[in-house]
């Protein structure tokens, strides 16, 4: 989602600088990386330097411009450091004015005391890596220090030039011994052509890492991983190979497109997540978690989908019925018909999907309300996932009970065909695909999901499965703050009501362990146990976070 907004941020200057005249704007035809390392040989950041360049010897106003992340995350350690800029008459001294916000991107300015002077102007700069747990964890772009290395993407480190628009870059990287580089254009050294929204959002990774397969990984799928054991990195490479496939013949990829994985893995929190690209994605591991488990192979092919099905364009969180949907949806039911989960699995997925979407306490508010509330509660910013997968599940129930030629993936291959022409798609174009490749009860339906309508799921929903009508009670931590169950958090704003409080929470306990609270509302039975520190003494806080009954529903499967 924010790399959509960037997107649209960055096509923006594309249009204000296209005013220029070419001669006026800047180019840069290299740019140096190498990671910064401390006495023990950790990666502790990121050295950058490049040359600007001009066509003539004129001065130039020359503001650089740095993204900020926000609010999806905040720069703390990881900001501007030691920046030098150099020009024909010696260095310019440059300084950060606050952050402009320009369609919905926040972008931290940089100007000199003077304009710069000739067609070379030099830029060298480092950026320290990331905390590793920082107050609000959104995407994971930023640079960060992990396996004895480095990852993130091209916009957690690159300071550029305000006006440039397009690059046709050669991209150096100087390493230590063992070290190798790889970015979503190519391993190591490589030649990168793209606009400078593509450039922003290259992802890389660098360090003594993990490579499959062996040997040349110019074409097709590759996996790189920093941080996690050889061992489990070629068991679970096979499985990943395999769902890539499947997923890829199945979204129209071609296979001769370099598809590249990244992996990076350090006491980051509990969560495993991703951000993809198209053709690739970068996951996060917590040490904790196993690369082989069905939870995270569900992840893998979530992300995976993400990199062949692009999003509509729309207002953050407005589309996320659709692109965040279709891969919930999509990242249960190909993996299956391709024998790559197990029954069991596979019942374990729906469920927890249903359990995502009716213990949800926003599950009925519209789509158009999203963008307002999605970061309102805990699990608040799950409803377009868990909604736009119950949506499509009942699609596809319904297009095979009328025995429709039609498909759930045919009309999602439809809308990224149409991306791909360059169309502008929203969710107008699923509107009228829907209209003239299914009907109007097609439309209907999809409108009253976006209404926020309760779903109930279609008898035959999934195959093999009955569906059980059940009571729930919406998630609910107890507690105001933390948002999240982290280590060293204070517990404050206890409800003396809620099964916490119960339990024996008390505010101002300790939290002594972070701990992923998607397992709790993804399973109507879970409990949640939370470890405290109280006077000086330890307890163990076990309750199941729910409020109220609500009516929800579980899938059974057939005898």
């Amino acid at each position: 989602m924010i790399l959509r907004k960037s997107i649209s941020f960055l096509l923006l200057l594309l249009v204000v600088t296209s005013a220029v005249k070419a001669q006026d704007l800047p180019i840069i035809k290299e740019i140096h990386l190498s990671p910064d390392l401390d006495r023990s040989g950790k990666a502790v950041g990121l050295h950058v330097n490049y040359s600007v360049q001009y066509n003539t010897d004129k001065s130039h106003d020359l503001t650089l411009l740095f993204n900020s992340l926000q609010p999806y995350l905040d720069r703390t350690t990881d900001v501007v450091t030691r920046l030098s800029v150099i020009d024909t008459q010696g260095a310019v001294s440059y300084r950060a004015y606050p952050d402009t916000n320009i369609n919905d991107l926040s972008l931290q300015v940089w100007k000199g005391n003077r304009p710069v002077k000739g067609k070379n102007i030099k830029i060298d700069y480092h950026i320290p890596v990331a905390v590793s747990i920082p107050k609000r964890r959104g995407p994971h772009i930023d640079l960060q220090a992990t396996g004895g290395g480095l990852a993130g993407a091209f916009t957690s480190f690159l300071l550029y030039p305000e006006m440039l628009n397009s690059v046709d870059l050669s991209l150096k990287w100087h390493l230590p011994k063992g070290f190798m580089a790889v970015t979503s254009k190519g391993e190591n050294d490589c030649q990168i052509k793209a606009d400078l929204s593509e450039l922003m959002f290259c992802q890389f990774i660098v360090g003594k890492m993990f490579a499959y397969p062996e040997g040349r990984r110019g074409k097709g799928f590759s996996l790189y991983a920093l941080g996690r054991k050889s061992d489990e990195m070629n068991q679970a490479a096979v499985w990943v190979e395999k769902v890539y496939a499947h997923l890829r013949n199945r979204l129209n990829g071609k296979a001769e497109n370099p598809f590249r994985i990244f992996i990076r893995s350090y006491e980051g929190g509990p969560l495993a997540s991703g951000v993809a690209v198209m053709g690739g994605y970068t996951l996060y591991l917590p040490p904790s978690e196993d690369a082989t488990s069905a939870d995270i192979h569900s992840l893998i092919a979530h992300e995976t989908v993400h990199a062949f099905v692009g999003s509509l364009h729309a207002q953050e969180g407005e589309d996320d019925w659709y692109s965040e949907g279709i891969a919930d949806y999509l990242c249960m039911v190909l993996p299956l018909e391709a024998g790559l989960y197990t029954p069991a699995e596979f019942g374990k997925l729906i469920n927890e999907e249903a359990a995502l979407y009716y213990t949800n306490a926003i599950r009925e508010v519209s789509e158009k309300d999203i963008p307002s509330v999605k970061w309102s509660g805990r699990n608040a910013w799950s409803i377009g996932y868990s909604r736009g997968a119950m949506y499509f599940a009942n699609l596809e129930a319904q297009l095979k009970r009328i025995n429709s030629q039609v498909t759930v993936v045919a009309l999602i291959n439809q809308i990224t065909q149409q991306a791909q022409a360059g169309e502008y798609v929203t969710k107008d174009t699923w509107e009228k695909i829907l209209a003239t490749s299914v009907g109007q009860w097609a439309v209907e339906d999809w409108k009253a999901m976006l209404s926020g309508k309760l779903i109930v799921p279609e008898p035959d929903i999934y195959e093999g499965y009955t569906v059980k009508k059940i009571t729930t009670g919406v998630f609910d931590l107890g507690f105001a703050k933390p948002m999240k169950v982290q280590k060293g958090e204070i517990v404050k704003g206890l409800d003396p009501n809620s099964e916490a409080a119960k339990a024996g929470l008390q505010e101002g306990d300790e939290i002594l362990a972070s701990i992923n609270i998607n397992k709790t509302y993804t399973s109507y039975s879970n409990t949640l146990s939370i470890p405290v520190l109280r006077k000086g003494k330890k307890y163990t806080i076990t309750f199941q976070p729910r409020k109220g009954s609500f009516e929800a529903y579980e899938f059974v499967k057939k005898e």
